[in-house]
């Protein structure tokens, strides 16, 4: 039985967690152990050699070493194997690794078997951004989408990243991790070339790491930031030529139906259109401009934040009115049009707001165009349209006090 215990100055990290992980992975001897270690480890044991380590030996966890040469790591174990009458001491990595701070910076980890793991801090709301950088991820790799594993972001384990807001992540941390994926490309190449593979020959990962070392074991890591050009508005005239790294574009349409004894307004179909770039996941995109559309229809037509004295009068969905499922046009779709983002990782870019921008002029000139009213003010309710179709008509509603 392989005993694993845990010193006590071991505060947070991987320690309390080794036996568990070491179960889940099947090891329970120390001839487990030895064979699951992604080197070498004859030359790391005591002189005597691996022939005189038997299955069922002792092994304890002793201490702990920090910021080692390979990784900035958190922690590591050391195992001390109890063989015979003495002692020999091995070194081992537990997946506690962290990588250097940056604006946009993730890891990736490519293990024996050909899968690679994704560690970033982009938070996915919904907008799709795991499987889209799975995707950048897998592209630069050459593998497929499915082989990379994205850890969901956890101030533990994943690397620093500023804010996943202002529809950056695509753009921003696609970059960051593209460029993780190409140093990791550029190890398994070094690889390659180091077990004798001849150029061009495309061996799987795997077979890397058993000429490497001798079984299916080991990791590769990369690492990769992204922090975009800007330069400062001019003092005098506020402008700069690199305000941003992408501007966004988009435009919309709308169909609507306005009762005119009442005011109440009801659209019909609402097509949005944006320039995505090359879209990483035209599917995603497209259900981000349906959702973007969404949000904005509520903005345009019922949500409102009212005061009164500095109370606010509708803190519940109970009185602060978002778009139900009858609300929903008849006819909604998000399209994005043939275009490239040549600064762009892959041709893409952010998409998230873009949805958004034409939603209520689109909905406010065509309700001008049906009754001949405009209206410049959200939300545009049925009240708001019932008083301006009477004032067009010459006989205002009283203003309310």
């Amino acid at each position: 039985m392989l005993e694993l215990s845990t010193p006590a100055q071991y505060v947070k990290g991987v320690g309390p967690k080794l036996a568990e992980i070491l179960a889940a992975k099947g090891i329970a001897t120390v001839d487990d152990l030895l064979h699951y270690l992604p080197f070498r480890y004859e030359d790391r044991l005591n002189p005597r050699g691996i022939a005189e380590l038997r299955a069922g030996e002792m092994a304890t966890v002793i201490g702990e070493v920090r910021n080692s040469g390979l990784f900035r790591t958190r922690r590591m174990p050391i195992f001390q194997l109890t063989v015979g009458q003495g002692r020999s001491r091995l070194r081992c990595i537990f997946f506690n690794a962290t990588y250097l701070q940056g604006k946009f910076e993730p890891g990736q980890l490519i293990a024996a078997d050909g899968s690679a793991t994704l560690y970033c801090s982009t938070v996915d709301m919904g907008q799709g951004s795991t499987t889209a950088l799975a995707q950048i991820a897998a592209e630069a790799l050459g593998i497929e989408a499915e082989a990379v594993r994205v850890v969901l972001p956890d101030t533990d384990v994943t690397p620093y990243d500023m804010g996943t807001l202002g529809s950056r992540s695509t753009f921003h941390m696609g970059h960051a991790v593209r460029r993780a994926a190409e140093e990791a490309k550029a190890k398994l190449a070094a690889l390659a070339a180091e077990t004798g593979a001849p150029e061009g020959s495309n061996l799987p990962i795997a077979e890397l790491f058993r000429r490497k070392y001798g079984m299916q074991a080991g990791t590769i890591v990369g690492s990769g930031s992204f922090v975009p050009d800007y330069v400062p508005p001019d003092h005098a005239t506020g402008l700069t030529p690199n305000a941003t790294p992408y501007w966004m574009t988009g435009g919309s349409g709308a169909e609507v139906e306005v009762d005119t004894e009442t005011g109440h307004v009801r659209v019909l179909r609402l097509v949005n259109v944006a320039d995505a770039g090359t879209p990483i996941n035209p599917r995603i995109v497209e259900t981000q401009l349906t959702g973007a559309a969404v949000m904005q229809l509520g903005f345009t037509l019922s949500e409102e934040m009212v005061f009164t004295d500095g109370q606010l009068r509708n803190p519940s969905f109970a009185d602060y009115k978002i778009p139900g499922i009858r609300d929903m046009p008849e006819f909604l779709t998000g399209e994005s049009v043939a275009a490239r983002q040549e600064s762009g990782p892959y041709g893409a870019k952010g998409v998230g707001e873009t949805g958004t921008f034409g939603v209520s002029p689109a909905i406010a000139n065509a309700i001008h165009d049906a009754v001949g009213v405009r209206l410049t003010e959200l939300p545009i309710t049925a009240e708001a349209v019932y008083r301006a179709l009477r004032r067009a008509a010459g006989d205002p509603l009283p203003e309310e006090r």
